[in-house]
């Protein structure tokens, strides 16, 4: 799982101004750190869950 800013390190690395992402997808980004798990476990399995419910048949 990324944060917001890994996302931006991992572009700027890869030589990429900007980056376009379907808003859609962005509901599954949260402002965490190393201890997402810890801090933030109920919404990480609640978007999991809906992940896996919407492409996993």
């Amino acid at each position: 799982m990324f944060n917001v800013a890994t996302l931006y390190r991992l572009a700027s690395a890869l030589g990429l101004a900007s980056f376009s992402v379907p808003v859609t997808q962005l509901a599954g980004l949260l402002d965490t750190g190393h201890f997402a798990l810890e801090e933030d476990s109920a919404a990480i399995g609640a978007l999991m869950r809906d992940f896996l419910g919407r492409t996993v048949k």
